[in-house]
């Protein structure tokens, strides 16, 4: 009504153009205003711009209404980190191992189970514990190259859990004479299996994508990279937005002055 109103006695409003420093964009920008202001606009605009730059830029773009990527999206060139999206391609927690360098591959399980296990601030003694044991046989589950769906099938079925850790140093984490321990240990490594079962199959995907590969080769065909989670799985996500988040800002962090990160809340 107001825009009609302006129109009608010929008022049309002032447009500024907003600019921010090459070398100050990654410093970070917030955008605040009441609904209808524009704080969309120029997130549209910053893609834009960001689109047409030569040599293209990797943008990673959080987008949990999905407003972007409807205006934005490039089949032939970006990419949908949603598992709820038909196009996502199929990810699994071992895709971020390189078993091919020994030296290398049990620091990249420990990390993938530090991203899914954190510490929390402010915990009890016996809840670091727990976490710090199920980030260790997590680890161990990831020496078994296993797809998200095996995963969740250990996480299952204690017996299969006894079967991974036996012979090794994580068996005593969850010995079956310290039943208050053991019932702790496993019932913090069930706390993602809710999450891991929102991942597609490998057959139900087009293709395949490890987080750590495109955050270090950054190819050229690759610009833009849409997380989006449905709100009806907000909560049992959230242990996947937290991996996506850590592997794909480590991943970047050495080619920060060309990434942009835009959260779209």
């Amino acid at each position: 009504m107001i825009d009609s109103l302006r129109r009608l006695v010929g008022f049309e409003p002032r447009s500024y153009m907003l600019r921010v420093p090459r070398a100050e964009e990654n410093e970070g920008l917030l955008l605040l205003g009441d609904p209808g202001t524009g704080k969309s606009q120029v997130i549209h605009q910053l893609l834009e711009q960001i689109a047409q730059r030569r040599p293209p830029e990797a943008v990673v773009c959080y987008d949990p209404a999905g407003e972007f990527i409807e205006s934005h999206f490039d089949p032939s060139a970006d990419i949908v980190l949603n598992p709820l999206d038909a196009r996502s391609p199929y990810w699994s927690p071992a895709m971020e191992v390189d078993y091919e360098t020994p030296s290398t591959s049990a620091t990249d399980r420990h990390l993938v189970a530090e991203s899914f296990f954190p510490d929390r601030e402010h915990g009890a003694p016996t809840t670091q514990f727990f976490l710090k044991a199920a980030r260790s046989i997590f680890a161990r589950m990831l020496e078994l190259k296993p797809t998200a769906e095996q995963i969740v099938g250990f996480l299952k079925d204690e017996k299969l859990i006894d079967e991974v850790v036996a012979g090794t140093e994580h068996a005593h984490l969850i010995n079956e004479g310290a039943k208050g321990q053991r019932g702790g240990v496993l019932a913090t490594l069930s706390e993602i299996g809710e999450a891991l079962k929102l991942l597609p199959s490998p057959e139900g995907c087009a293709g395949e994508l490890s987080i750590t590969e495109w955050a270090r080769q950054r190819r050229l065909d690759l610009h833009h990279l849409y997380s989006r989670h449905a709100r009806r799985s907000e909560n049992t996500s959230r242990c996947l937005d937290k991996y996506f988040d850590e592997t794909t800002f480590s991943g970047l962090s050495s080619t920060w002055k060309t990434t942009s990160m835009l959260v779209c809340g």
